[in-house]
């Protein structure tokens, strides 16, 4: 074998050993879906998306901040926590849920299209297709949405522009807003069968691999933290520590 191939055959197995090695569980109990993390505490949603809970990391105790609710999206903004549900839109400043008026939104999905107010009327950013575009979530200027056959999109409020990052769900920002996490998820038809999870860099556009696929585990819904990805494995909490750049 070549010497060079060699090498980087080697490295590659020593770098999925590394990232395997430093994946730690967060919170055991499988009942875990849509995953956020602000400052010190995680805040998760049940399984099929109804209640919201908070799991403070320092002491491991977990806070039912309401277990009615059915939540559709979930994002930070300005260090606090946006819930879109069935019944409105909340705010979570640390304290207590808030119900938001809608004349005070930024952005929501309406029909299945994007919209973003400006001037007090609402603006559509989502593309001029047949496709269904959802959970769309702000962060400073930009906005990031799916599509269901179009994929992940990132809206540029300053330029109006519209970039395509690539195929995938559950995207994030990061909490310093430079870059996007994302999912891929694969199926069979009838059940899913593995998925993969990436970081795209705003800046230079590059999209690294961090989770490859594994037979028997569904990773989903990532946020990174700082240097930390956190994701839902299989239903319970893991994170996994990140070289920094």
């Amino acid at each position: 074998m070549n010497f060079n191939l060699k090498y980087v055959l080697i490295m590659l197995f020593a770098s999925t050993l590394l990232f395997a090695n430093t994946q730690k569980q967060v919170y055991k109990p499988k009942n875990t879906l849509k995953l956020i993390k602000i400052n010190e505490n995680l805040f998760f949603t049940s399984l099929k998306n109804r209640g919201l809970f908070k799991l403070d990391k320092n002491s491991n105790k977990t806070q039912v901040l309401s277990d009615k609710m059915i939540i559709k999206n979930i994002y930070e903004n300005n260090g606090k926590l946006n819930i879109e549900t069935n019944d409105g839109n909340y705010l979570y400043d640390g304290f207590k849920l808030n119900k938001v008026n809608n004349d005070s939104l930024k952005i929501k999905q309406m029909e299945r299209k994007i919209y973003i107010k400006k001037n007090n009327s609402w603006l559509k950013i989502s593309p001029n297709n047949n496709d269904i575009y959802y959970a769309p979530k702000i962060k400073n200027n930009l906005i990031i949405f799916s599509g269901v056959k179009t994929g992940l999109l990132l809206y540029n409020i300053d330029t109006k522009t519209t970039t395509y990052i690539s195929k995938g769900v559950d995207a994030s920002f990061s909490n310093n807003g430079k870059k996007i996490t994302f999912a891929r998820v694969y199926d069979n038809g009838e059940k899913y069968t593995g998925s993969e999870i990436f970081i795209y860099d705003i800046n230079s556009k590059k999209i690294s691999k961090i989770l490859q696929k594994e037979d028997k585990t569904i990773n989903r819904y990532p946020y990174l933290y700082k240097n930390t990805l956190y994701f839902n494995k299989n239903f319970s909490i893991y994170q996994l520590s990140l070289n920094k750049e």
